[in-house]
């Protein structure tokens, strides 16, 4: 039941249209906080307000520990509710935009979701997670 879980989401990812992947870069030394995930693939489709901001996001994420980051349009932070169940979301602000980021629990696989909250432009957005090996 995972794997198939699993399989429809990167099917879903791949055919809405893949909105942030991130691969490891090559020469510049990381953090173990600041290193992204070795799978990191975050999509969205539009909500019924602003185009430009999905209602509704999936991210596929390695479970190596790793982070998943993608960028919102508002400087503001969001409220993170309700929180994953196995992993963090950790958010910061850079040149006007909010960096959201995922980091599963090392070794846990199957899914997990979260959601944000911005009250001031009154936006909810759902997570769904896949953590893959």
């Amino acid at each position: 039941m995972v794997a198939s879980f699993i399989q429809t989401l990167i099917m879903a990812a791949a055919c809405t249209g893949v909105v942030a992947c991130s691969q490891q870069q090559a020469g510049k030394p990381e953090s173990p906080g600041t290193r992204r995930a070795r799978l990191c693939i975050a999509g969205g489709q539009p909500g019924r307000g602003a185009l430009s901001d999905p209602a509704f996001w999936a991210i596929t994420v390695s479970n190596d520990g790793g982070l998943c980051p993608h960028v919102r349009d508002w400087a503001e932070g969001f409220e993170v509710a309700p929180p994953p169940r196995h992993g963090e979301v950790t958010q910061e602000t850079r040149n006007g935009k909010t960096i959201v980021s995922y980091r599963a629990e090392p070794g846990y696989i199957g899914s997990d979701g979260f959601g944000l909250r911005h009250p001031g432009k009154r936006v909810s957005l759902s997570y769904l997670v896949g953590v893959l090996p």
